[in-house]
Protein backbone atom coordinates (compact mmCIF):
# COMPACT_ATOMS: atom_id res chain seq x y z
CA UNK A 1 0.00 0.00 0.00
CA UNK A 2 0.98 3.43 -0.98
CA UNK A 3 1.70 6.26 1.64
CA UNK A 4 1.20 9.42 -0.03
CA UNK A 5 1.45 12.13 1.49
CA UNK A 6 -1.37 15.20 1.32
CA UNK A 7 0.19 18.17 -0.56
CA UNK A 8 -1.59 21.38 0.95
CA UNK A 9 -2.54 23.90 -1.61
CA UNK A 10 0.23 26.88 -1.22
CA UNK A 11 -1.07 30.04 -2.65
CA UNK A 12 2.15 32.69 -2.64
CA UNK A 13 -0.12 35.74 -2.26
CA UNK A 14 1.36 39.14 -2.29
CA UNK A 15 0.01 41.06 1.05
CA UNK A 16 -0.35 44.53 0.36
CA UNK A 17 -1.09 47.26 3.26
CA UNK A 18 -2.84 49.87 1.39
CA UNK A 19 -2.15 53.68 3.38
CA UNK A 20 -5.07 55.90 2.99
CA UNK A 21 -2.69 58.89 1.72
CA UNK A 22 -4.40 61.81 0.08
CA UNK A 23 -2.48 63.61 -2.25
CA UNK A 24 -2.58 67.25 -3.82
CA UNK A 25 -2.14 69.12 -6.88
CA UNK A 26 -0.98 72.42 -6.43
CA UNK A 27 -4.37 73.91 -7.89
CA UNK A 28 -3.80 76.97 -10.76
CA UNK A 29 -5.16 80.13 -11.08
CA UNK A 30 -3.99 81.57 -14.57
CA UNK A 31 -2.62 85.28 -14.77
CA UNK A 32 -4.11 85.81 -18.22
CA UNK A 33 -1.22 86.76 -20.55
CA UNK A 34 1.54 86.00 -18.42
CA UNK A 35 4.50 86.74 -20.77
CA UNK A 36 3.22 89.82 -22.08
CA UNK A 37 2.46 89.06 -25.31
CA UNK A 38 -0.65 90.26 -26.28
CA UNK A 39 0.51 94.00 -27.38
CA UNK A 40 1.71 96.04 -29.72
CA UNK A 41 4.96 97.65 -28.90
CA UNK A 42 5.40 99.83 -31.68
CA UNK A 43 1.66 102.28 -30.45
CA UNK A 44 2.73 100.97 -26.58
CA UNK A 45 -0.30 99.20 -26.08
CA UNK A 46 -1.11 96.56 -24.03
CA UNK A 47 -4.62 94.66 -25.11
CA UNK A 48 -4.64 92.39 -22.09
CA UNK A 49 -3.24 93.97 -18.99
CA UNK A 50 -4.81 97.36 -18.16
CA UNK A 51 -2.74 100.46 -17.49
CA UNK A 52 -2.96 101.90 -14.58
CA UNK A 53 -0.46 104.86 -14.60
CA UNK A 54 1.61 106.49 -16.48
CA UNK A 55 3.00 104.99 -19.72
CA UNK A 56 4.44 101.50 -19.28
CA UNK A 57 5.83 99.81 -22.22
CA UNK A 58 6.16 96.60 -24.12
CA UNK A 59 9.56 96.14 -25.27
CA UNK A 60 10.75 93.26 -27.27
CA UNK A 61 14.33 92.22 -27.98
CA UNK A 62 15.33 95.63 -29.62
CA UNK A 63 14.24 98.00 -27.48
CA UNK A 64 10.17 99.53 -28.10
CA UNK A 65 10.92 101.43 -30.76
CA UNK A 66 14.18 100.35 -32.33
CA UNK A 67 17.37 98.57 -31.45
CA UNK A 68 18.64 102.71 -30.28
CA UNK A 69 15.89 103.22 -27.79
CA UNK A 70 17.63 101.80 -25.01
CA UNK A 71 21.26 100.51 -25.37
CA UNK A 72 20.40 97.62 -22.69
CA UNK A 73 17.93 96.11 -23.86
CA UNK A 74 17.74 92.57 -23.03
CA UNK A 75 15.99 89.31 -24.32
CA UNK A 76 12.61 88.35 -23.13
CA UNK A 77 12.93 85.18 -20.94
CA UNK A 78 9.64 83.90 -22.60
CA UNK A 79 7.81 84.46 -25.92
CA UNK A 80 8.81 88.01 -28.03
CA UNK A 81 8.15 90.34 -25.69
CA UNK A 82 8.47 92.03 -21.85
CA UNK A 83 7.29 94.45 -19.54
CA UNK A 84 9.45 97.65 -19.09
CA UNK A 85 8.27 100.02 -16.24
CA UNK A 86 9.30 103.06 -14.16
CA UNK A 87 9.74 104.22 -10.71
CA UNK A 88 10.82 107.24 -8.94
CA UNK A 89 12.25 109.95 -10.58
CA UNK A 90 10.14 112.70 -8.48
CA UNK A 91 7.41 110.58 -9.13
CA UNK A 92 4.93 110.67 -5.93
CA UNK A 93 3.85 107.11 -5.24
CA UNK A 94 1.16 106.68 -6.42
CA UNK A 95 2.40 107.65 -9.73
CA UNK A 96 5.19 104.93 -10.26
CA UNK A 97 4.08 103.25 -13.53
CA UNK A 98 2.09 100.22 -12.55
CA UNK A 99 -0.68 97.73 -14.67
CA UNK A 100 -3.26 95.17 -14.08
CA UNK A 101 -4.92 92.24 -14.99
CA UNK A 102 -7.54 89.85 -14.26
CA UNK A 103 -7.20 86.64 -13.42
CA UNK A 104 -9.18 83.86 -14.79
CA UNK A 105 -10.42 83.00 -10.82
CA UNK A 106 -10.12 84.61 -7.18
CA UNK A 107 -7.40 84.02 -4.76
CA UNK A 108 -8.55 81.61 -2.01
CA UNK A 109 -8.61 83.82 1.01
CA UNK A 110 -6.32 82.62 3.87
CA UNK A 111 -4.71 80.00 1.63
CA UNK A 112 -0.86 79.89 1.32
CA UNK A 113 -0.27 80.95 -2.77
CA UNK A 114 2.98 81.20 -4.74
CA UNK A 115 4.18 82.16 -8.32
CA UNK A 116 7.34 83.02 -10.35
CA UNK A 117 7.89 85.74 -12.15
CA UNK A 118 11.12 86.97 -14.18
CA UNK A 119 12.46 90.51 -13.26
CA UNK A 120 15.59 92.62 -13.71
CA UNK A 121 16.34 96.29 -14.19
CA UNK A 122 18.28 98.51 -16.54
CA UNK A 123 21.98 98.87 -15.75
CA UNK A 124 23.35 102.39 -15.18
CA UNK A 125 24.16 103.86 -18.50
CA UNK A 126 26.42 107.48 -19.10
CA UNK A 127 23.80 109.25 -20.55
CA UNK A 128 21.09 108.40 -18.16
CA UNK A 129 23.34 108.85 -14.95
CA UNK A 130 19.81 109.38 -12.94
CA UNK A 131 18.90 106.14 -12.78
CA UNK A 132 19.54 103.60 -10.82
CA UNK A 133 18.82 99.61 -9.52
CA UNK A 134 15.18 99.40 -8.73
CA UNK A 135 12.31 97.41 -7.25
CA UNK A 136 9.02 95.31 -7.95
CA UNK A 137 6.24 95.42 -5.66
CA UNK A 138 2.94 93.22 -6.66
CA UNK A 139 -0.71 93.68 -4.98
CA UNK A 140 -3.88 92.00 -4.90
CA UNK A 141 -7.11 93.85 -5.47
CA UNK A 142 -10.58 94.39 -6.12
CA UNK A 143 -10.21 95.90 -9.86
CA UNK A 144 -7.54 96.18 -12.37
CA UNK A 145 -5.45 99.26 -10.73
CA UNK A 146 -6.52 98.09 -6.80
CA UNK A 147 -3.83 98.09 -4.53
CA UNK A 148 -5.62 96.54 -1.39
CA UNK A 149 -3.08 94.21 -0.56
CA UNK A 150 0.67 94.44 -1.28
CA UNK A 151 1.97 90.67 -1.45
CA UNK A 152 5.33 91.49 -2.46
CA UNK A 153 8.42 93.82 -2.57
CA UNK A 154 11.25 92.57 -4.76
CA UNK A 155 14.95 92.92 -3.80
CA UNK A 156 16.95 95.46 -5.37
CA UNK A 157 17.18 93.97 -8.40
CA UNK A 158 20.09 93.21 -10.65
CA UNK A 159 20.54 94.11 -14.26
CA UNK A 160 20.50 90.41 -15.45
CA UNK A 161 17.33 88.04 -15.46
CA UNK A 162 16.54 86.46 -12.25
CA UNK A 163 13.28 83.90 -11.51
CA UNK A 164 11.92 85.06 -8.09
CA UNK A 165 9.32 82.74 -5.99
CA UNK A 166 6.22 84.90 -4.59
CA UNK A 167 4.65 83.40 -1.70
CA UNK A 168 1.78 84.91 0.19
CA UNK A 169 -1.20 84.76 2.35
CA UNK A 170 -4.69 86.44 1.28
CA UNK A 171 -7.17 88.45 3.31
CA UNK A 172 -10.02 88.47 0.38
CA UNK A 173 -10.62 86.35 -2.46
CA UNK A 174 -9.05 89.27 -4.55
CA UNK A 175 -9.41 88.23 -8.33
CA UNK A 176 -6.86 91.03 -9.82
CA UNK A 177 -3.28 91.15 -9.76
CA UNK A 178 -0.94 95.12 -10.11
CA UNK A 179 1.97 95.41 -10.90
CA UNK A 180 4.04 98.30 -9.92
CA UNK A 181 7.83 100.24 -10.62
CA UNK A 182 9.03 101.64 -7.51
CA UNK A 183 12.49 103.21 -6.23
CA UNK A 184 12.96 103.81 -2.75
CA UNK A 185 15.62 106.86 -3.97
CA UNK A 186 12.46 109.21 -5.71
CA UNK A 187 15.38 111.64 -7.22
CA UNK A 188 16.53 108.48 -9.25
CA UNK A 189 15.21 106.16 -11.64
CA UNK A 190 14.41 102.70 -11.15
CA UNK A 191 13.38 101.03 -14.81
CA UNK A 192 12.27 97.84 -14.60
CA UNK A 193 11.75 94.72 -16.72
CA UNK A 194 9.16 91.50 -16.05
CA UNK A 195 8.71 88.74 -18.11
CA UNK A 196 6.80 84.90 -17.96
CA UNK A 197 4.93 85.25 -14.57
CA UNK A 198 3.66 81.40 -13.87
CA UNK A 199 0.27 80.63 -12.74
CA UNK A 200 -0.68 81.23 -8.99
CA UNK A 201 -0.73 78.42 -7.31
CA UNK A 202 -2.62 77.22 -4.32
CA UNK A 203 -0.03 75.14 -2.07
CA UNK A 204 -2.71 74.78 0.67
CA UNK A 205 -5.22 71.72 0.61
CA UNK A 206 -8.32 72.55 -0.56
CA UNK A 207 -9.94 68.87 -0.05
CA UNK A 208 -9.53 65.68 -0.15
CA UNK A 209 -10.56 62.76 -2.59
CA UNK A 210 -10.24 59.09 -1.40
CA UNK A 211 -9.90 56.19 -4.03
CA UNK A 212 -10.78 52.67 -3.19
CA UNK A 213 -11.78 49.42 -5.19
CA UNK A 214 -13.48 46.56 -4.62
CA UNK A 215 -10.87 44.52 -4.77
CA UNK A 216 -6.75 45.22 -4.96
CA UNK A 217 -5.48 41.91 -5.95
CA UNK A 218 -6.78 40.25 -8.64
CA UNK A 219 -5.65 37.25 -11.40
CA UNK A 220 -5.45 38.44 -15.24
CA UNK A 221 -8.81 38.69 -16.56
CA UNK A 222 -10.93 39.70 -13.71
CA UNK A 223 -12.60 43.17 -13.78
CA UNK A 224 -13.08 45.53 -10.28
CA UNK A 225 -14.95 48.17 -9.48
CA UNK A 226 -12.93 51.93 -8.80
CA UNK A 227 -14.61 54.32 -6.48
CA UNK A 228 -14.32 57.94 -5.00
CA UNK A 229 -15.52 59.69 -2.01
CA UNK A 230 -14.77 63.11 -1.74
CA UNK A 231 -15.49 66.01 1.24
CA UNK A 232 -15.06 68.96 -1.45
CA UNK A 233 -17.83 70.38 -4.29
CA UNK A 234 -16.37 69.29 -7.78
CA UNK A 235 -17.47 69.58 -11.50
CA UNK A 236 -16.07 66.86 -12.93
CA UNK A 237 -13.81 63.51 -12.07
CA UNK A 238 -11.49 62.42 -13.95
CA UNK A 239 -9.76 58.58 -13.61
CA UNK A 240 -6.73 57.55 -15.49
CA UNK A 241 -3.89 55.15 -15.92
CA UNK A 242 -0.67 55.55 -17.26
CA UNK A 243 -1.65 55.17 -20.76
CA UNK A 244 -4.98 57.07 -21.24
CA UNK A 245 -7.93 58.62 -18.84
CA UNK A 246 -11.48 57.82 -18.70
CA UNK A 247 -13.64 60.16 -16.96
CA UNK A 248 -16.93 59.97 -15.04
CA UNK A 249 -18.78 63.15 -14.25
CA UNK A 250 -20.11 61.41 -10.73
CA UNK A 251 -18.41 59.92 -8.26
CA UNK A 252 -19.84 56.57 -9.27
CA UNK A 253 -18.03 53.56 -9.55
CA UNK A 254 -15.77 52.83 -12.98
CA UNK A 255 -15.05 49.26 -14.31
CA UNK A 256 -11.37 48.64 -15.00
CA UNK A 257 -9.94 45.20 -16.40
CA UNK A 258 -6.18 45.24 -16.12
CA UNK A 259 -3.87 42.64 -17.37
CA UNK A 260 -0.85 43.99 -15.21
CA UNK A 261 -0.37 45.49 -11.80
CA UNK A 262 -1.69 49.05 -12.60
CA UNK A 263 -1.64 52.47 -10.54
CA UNK A 264 -4.69 54.33 -11.16
CA UNK A 265 -5.47 57.87 -10.43
CA UNK A 266 -8.91 59.82 -9.82
CA UNK A 267 -8.74 63.50 -9.83
CA UNK A 268 -11.69 66.40 -8.99
CA UNK A 269 -11.65 69.34 -11.20
CA UNK A 270 -13.81 72.62 -10.35
CA UNK A 271 -14.67 75.58 -12.61
CA UNK A 272 -11.55 77.03 -11.32
CA UNK A 273 -8.92 74.73 -11.95
CA UNK A 274 -8.70 73.77 -8.07
CA UNK A 275 -8.42 70.18 -7.69
CA UNK A 276 -7.22 67.43 -5.91
CA UNK A 277 -6.28 63.49 -6.25
CA UNK A 278 -5.73 60.37 -4.43
CA UNK A 279 -4.24 56.77 -6.36
CA UNK A 280 -4.56 52.94 -5.68
CA UNK A 281 -3.20 49.84 -7.27
CA UNK A 282 -4.38 46.71 -8.73
CA UNK A 283 -2.30 43.98 -7.97
CA UNK A 284 -2.61 41.37 -10.77
CA UNK A 285 -1.21 37.55 -10.20
CA UNK A 286 0.06 36.40 -13.16
CA UNK A 287 2.77 33.80 -11.93
CA UNK A 288 2.47 30.51 -11.70
CA UNK A 289 3.17 30.49 -8.70
CA UNK A 290 0.98 27.49 -6.82
CA UNK A 291 0.70 24.16 -6.37
CA UNK A 292 -1.99 21.55 -7.43
CA UNK A 293 -2.40 18.25 -5.29
CA UNK A 294 -1.06 14.70 -6.04
CA UNK A 295 -3.90 12.98 -4.23
CA UNK A 296 -7.58 13.81 -4.05
CA UNK A 297 -10.95 11.86 -3.41
CA UNK A 298 -13.65 10.80 -5.58
CA UNK A 299 -15.74 14.35 -6.03
CA UNK A 300 -12.91 16.29 -4.26
CA UNK A 301 -12.37 19.70 -6.03
CA UNK A 302 -9.12 20.00 -7.40
CA UNK A 303 -7.71 23.17 -5.07
CA UNK A 304 -9.90 25.08 -2.81
CA UNK A 305 -9.65 28.39 -4.20
CA UNK A 306 -9.01 29.83 -7.50
CA UNK A 307 -8.78 33.40 -6.20
CA UNK A 308 -5.50 35.90 -7.75
CA UNK A 309 -4.69 32.49 -9.80
CA UNK A 310 -5.52 32.76 -13.73
CA UNK A 311 -4.42 29.46 -15.85
CA UNK A 312 -5.47 26.98 -18.80
CA UNK A 313 -5.89 23.25 -17.48
CA UNK A 314 -6.34 19.79 -19.44
CA UNK A 315 -6.99 16.82 -18.00
CA UNK A 316 -6.43 13.57 -19.31
CA UNK A 317 -7.40 10.28 -17.80
CA UNK A 318 -4.76 7.16 -17.83
CA UNK A 319 -5.69 6.00 -21.32
CA UNK A 320 -5.11 9.70 -22.77
CA UNK A 321 -8.50 10.77 -22.89
CA UNK A 322 -9.19 14.21 -22.46
CA UNK A 323 -11.91 14.21 -19.94
CA UNK A 324 -11.66 18.58 -19.11
CA UNK A 325 -10.24 21.44 -20.77
CA UNK A 326 -11.06 25.15 -19.30
CA UNK A 327 -9.32 28.45 -20.99
CA UNK A 328 -9.70 30.66 -17.21
CA UNK A 329 -10.12 27.54 -14.57
CA UNK A 330 -13.07 28.19 -12.39
CA UNK A 331 -12.66 25.40 -9.90
CA UNK A 332 -15.32 23.58 -11.51
CA UNK A 333 -13.90 20.19 -12.11
CA UNK A 334 -14.77 17.28 -9.67
CA UNK A 335 -13.16 14.14 -9.70
CA UNK A 336 -15.47 12.24 -11.26
CA UNK A 337 -14.06 7.94 -10.79
CA UNK A 338 -10.84 6.83 -9.03
CA UNK A 339 -7.53 6.74 -11.00
CA UNK A 340 -5.11 8.32 -12.44
CA UNK A 341 -4.85 11.88 -14.64
CA UNK A 342 -2.68 13.89 -15.67
CA UNK A 343 -2.85 17.84 -15.83
CA UNK A 344 -1.64 20.15 -18.15
CA UNK A 345 -1.45 23.81 -16.81
CA UNK A 346 -0.58 26.86 -18.55
CA UNK A 347 -0.61 29.80 -16.63
CA UNK A 348 -0.72 33.59 -17.63
CA UNK A 349 2.67 33.97 -18.14
CA UNK A 350 3.04 31.42 -20.28
CA UNK A 351 4.68 28.68 -17.70
CA UNK A 352 3.60 25.10 -18.04
CA UNK A 353 3.27 22.38 -15.61
CA UNK A 354 2.39 18.64 -15.76
CA UNK A 355 0.75 17.29 -12.88
CA UNK A 356 0.48 13.51 -12.19
CA UNK A 357 -2.89 13.41 -10.02
CA UNK A 358 -3.82 10.05 -8.00
CA UNK A 359 -7.99 10.16 -7.29
CA UNK A 360 -9.16 7.39 -4.57
CA UNK A 361 -12.46 6.15 -3.23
Amino acid sequence: MWFIKLSFIRFKLICVLLLATHKLVFSQIVIPDSSIENVNSFSSQFFTWNICCNTPDPMDKFGSFGPNYHPAYMQPTEGNYYLHFVGGMYFQDSLNEKLGVKLNCPVISNKKHFFFIDAACISVVDFLPQVTKGNLLVYLGNNQCDSSQLIWISPTLDTFWNRYKIEFLPTSNYQFILLKAFNINLSKIGIIWVDNLSSIYIQDKLGYVTATASQTTIAAGECVQLSSTANTNYDSVTWSNNTHNFYSNQLIPVEVCPTQTTTYRVQLHDACGYNSWDTITIYVNNECNFNLPNLLKVNQPLISASNYLSFAIKIYNSLGELVFKDDTYKNNWQTPTAGLYIANVQCVNGTQKKIKIVVQQ
